[in-house]
């Protein structure tokens, strides 16, 4: 079981993740690939958003909640699919940010994507850089399918000042991981080692 325990609160399960709850196969429910980390905004507030995915008729989640203040939410095990962007939930982690379109992320909000992305970074390899595309990999956000013609649904999510802040965020997580920070972004993918968390 993949919970970051120590970056986020455990608030989690909920029944909207993975196929096991509306299939009994639980091998469907489980991540296929781990290409990055994809920014949402919530179009809402943390405590609500955390309610609304543990809410069966949402048939929504994620695997985290970021609160503006920068506390992080865990919803969904690392190693299961959340319901968040379609056709990515297999290859791809989610990230609800706290707030409204076209509202930007908060100081807190850049760092706390910045930890997520490190760590996402050390368990899976997935590299400290932009995604501008499904098929790419590292830091993307949520309107990236609907600009690639991929059904990713909610092509006004997260918005252009979340979008304008990834370098930001990239940057950070550079700096977090004890590497240049002013290395160009995007950066090339290199080896990394795995952490495996298991409990």
């Amino acid at each position: 079981m993949a919970l970051w325990t120590d970056l986020a609160t455990w608030r989690g399960p909920t029944v909207n993740s993975g196929d096991g709850d509306r299939n009994g196969n639980e091998a469907t429910d489980r991540m296929v690939e781990h290409r990055g980390i994809v920014l949402h905004i919530a179009e809402g507030y943390f405590e609500g958003t955390i309610a609304w995915q543990k809410n069966p008729s949402a048939r929504v989640s994620s695997h985290f909640v970021i609160a503006k203040d920068g506390r992080i939410a865990q919803m969904v095990d690392t190693d299961i699919r959340s319901w968040a962007q379609r056709s990515g939930n297999p290859t791809w982690l989610s990230v609800e940010n706290e707030g409204f379109v076209p509202g930007a992320l908060t100081a807190q909000q850049i760092e706390a994507n910045a930890r997520l992305l490190v760590r996402a970074n050390q368990i899976y390899d997935i590299p400290l850089q932009i995604a501008t595309s499904p098929s790419g990999r590292g830091l993307g956000h949520h309107s990236m399918g609907a600009e690639n013609g991929v059904n990713w649904g909610h092509p006004q999510c997260p918005g252009p000042a979340i979008i304008a802040q990834k370098p930001d965020i990239v940057a950070r997580a550079l700096e977090l991981a004890g590497e240049d920070s002013a290395t160009p972004v995007p950066v090339p993918e290199r080896p990394r080692h795995r952490w495996i968390i298991d409990d």
